[in-house]
């Protein structure tokens, strides 16, 4: 005995099998997304944060102003891991033991704020 399925029952299977496939597509390329967002968001941190040390590694004050001030907004995003937590305190720490050692040595140790511009206050 053969079987068959009513007409209304075959189009319903191809309209269901059309659309759980279009809905799997949707659902996939909205996590493709949001990954490919994430990655995007992560490597801008790390040229920041790669950016914030530059700057400090010059060592004149207003950049070592600036930089730890780049390093304490990059401190305050959401989000942050453990690691890279870790890895902002351990710059931040740095730079104080940087200026502890200079003053050991006798070099005067000068405030960290930034430099006056020529003619004048910073406005």
């Amino acid at each position: 005995m053969g079987s068959t399925i009513p007409v209304w029952g075959a189009v319903i299977l191809a309209v269901s099998v059309a659309l759980l496939t279009q809905a799997g597509s949707l659902i996939i390329q909205r996590i493709q997304l949001r990954a490919e967002q994430d990655r995007r968001r992560v490597e801008e941190w790390h040229r920041n944060l790669r950016w914030a040390v530059e700057l400090i590694s010059k060592g004149d004050n207003r950049s070592i102003v600036m930089g730890v001030g780049a390093l304490g907004a990059l401190d305050d995003r959401s989000g942050l891991n453990e690691g890279d937590q870790n890895l902002i305190d351990n710059i931040l720490l740095a730079v104080v033991d940087y200026r502890e050692a200079k003053e050991d040595n006798g070099e005067t140790k000068e405030p960290i704020e930034p430099d006056q511009p020529p003619g004048g206050e910073l406005t």
